[in-house]
């Protein structure tokens, strides 16, 4: 910790232009947690967990604790999930992660995949890692290819047509219509504003808070395409909910974008 905290006051000393700066983690932990003088680090850069879906969960939980911290800066998951990573790790939990993240109040993302970050080159692979593991050998102009960087790309170019800055955790927005599915809905947005929610099953959800003399324009978006399908107007009932099916044929995680439309 003495280590980096020197090397950090050093790099603001000498640096003319004040790039905000970060510590990549140790383990699992914030990167104001990696310094003795917390006031060195601009934003938190968190480092998730490397996995399957078992990962998405805690990846939104530790959002959520970076959050909390005092006092308050930004967050940005710096090392999600890896695409392709030993060769499993698939595009739909890279998303799954970049919807969560956002949906908890990061302030941005990053996407990361196996072969990128190791600039495997055609004939001059990566090789082993300093302990000893071979992450894989998937070069990185087949890597840049992989469907998970697209797939995210959509949902920031979705985000970014709004003032997304603006956004905030509102878990009571949305839950399942049925119980029984343990993670539920991700909503975030603005109250009397839009509302975006990502549902990471082809499930029903039920949305909540919502104004009973309103009327809403309801978009489907797919995470995994982009395209949009207009639902027309919908109203909430007196209780404020609203319930909403998942779309027609959806057998993945899908978005659902809620605007007033008129009162």
């Amino acid at each position: 910790m003495a280590g980096w905290t020197e090397v950090s006051r050093y790099i603001r000393q000498i640096d003319p232009e004040g790039h905000l700066l970060t510590l990549h983690t140790a383990g699992q932990l914030p990167s104001r947690a990696c310094t003795s003088d917390p006031s060195v680090v601009d934003f938190e850069m968190l480092q998730t967990g490397h996995g399957m879906h078992e990962v998405i969960a805690p990846t939104g939980e530790q959002i959520d604790t970076a959050l909390q911290s005092k006092p308050p800066v930004p967050v940005i998951d710096g090392e999600p999930a890896y695409e392709n990573l030993d060769g499993k790790i698939p595009a739909d939990v890279c998303r799954a992660v970049f919807w969560v993240c956002m949906a908890r109040g990061a302030a941005g993302h990053s996407y990361g995949a196996n072969g990128i970050w190791q600039v495997n080159n055609p004939g001059q692979p990566y090789g082993m890692s300093p302990l000893g593991h071979n992450w894989g050998t998937i070069l990185w102009s087949d890597a840049m290819k992989l469907p998970g960087s697209a797939q995210v790309a959509l949902g920031k170019k979705l985000l970014t047509q709004y003032e997304w800055w603006r956004f905030e955790p509102h878990a009571e927005w949305a839950v399942y219509a049925q119980p029984g599915n343990p993670f539920g809905p991700q909503a975030f947005g603005m109250p009397g504003g839009v509302r975006v929610i990502y549902v990471p099953k082809a499930a029903a959800i039920s949305v909540r808070n919502l104004d009973p003399q309103a009327k809403y324009r309801a978009l489907y978006f797919d995470p995994l395409t982009g395209a949009k399908t207009e639902l027309g107007a919908v109203r909430a009932d007196a209780a404020g909910a609203w319930t909403c099916p998942p779309p027609e044929k959806c057998e993945h995680d899908w978005v659902i974008v809620l605007e007033i439309e008129a009162y």
